[in-house]
């Protein structure tokens, strides 16, 4: 088999891969919208339960978060090896390239976290928020200081993330041999 015609199905998957991995970043974020939505009127409608509902919610939150980074994470490494491809075979103005040199104006287009991270976490922090406001009730203490620590887990998980762009400096050196003398 050609080594060549390989690569070149390994890039194709790959180009379908990351189409699918964004495709899966994008649905996260449009189901959480609506769950959130969901949330609130529940906590809104049910006051008396309002801490117990924004803590699901958080938990539920902290899942699509995870999801969200791994999917994210993969992308950073596809794009790094398609870029390492790109430099073997000598081909110019790929999609990898042309991109981080020509970003989206404006203040969502060109900002990764206030996009796609700042969402997770502000919906997260409002339901936390509105089940400590409306609920009244003994439960209401303990479920917000789970919350709490739910919108904490949440953003660590998400700050700690790298961007998942092509700047990151790291993201080309995988490629050299390690010795093992080191």
């Amino acid at each position: 088999m050609d080594i060549k015609y390989t690569e070149n199905h390994d890039i194709i998957y790959l180009r379908n891969e990351l189409l699918l991995r964004i495709t899966l970043q994008n649905t996260i974020l449009i189901l959480n919208g609506l769950v959130f939505v969901i949330s609130c009127f529940l906590q809104i409608y049910s006051p008396n339960r309002s801490a117990l509902i924004g803590m699901t919610y958080i938990f539920f939150s902290v899942l699509l978060s995870a999801m969200w980074c791994h999917h994210g994470a993969r992308q950073m490494q596809i794009k790094s090896y398609l870029i390492v491809q790109e430099g073997r075979f000598a081909i110019e103005n790929s999609w990898e390239s042309w991109l981080p040199r020509h970003p989206v104006g404006g203040l969502l287009g060109a900002r990764w976290f206030i996009s796609t991270k700042a969402p997770l976490i502000c919906t997260a922090t409002v339901t936390c928020v509105l089940g400590a406001l409306l609920d009244t009730t003994e439960l209401a203490l303990p479920a917000t200081v789970l919350s709490l620590c739910g919108v904490a887990v949440s953003s660590i998980i998400l700050l700690t993330n790298p961007k998942e762009g092509l700047e990151a400096p790291s993201l080309v050196h995988h490629d050299t041999p390690t010795s093992a003398a080191g």
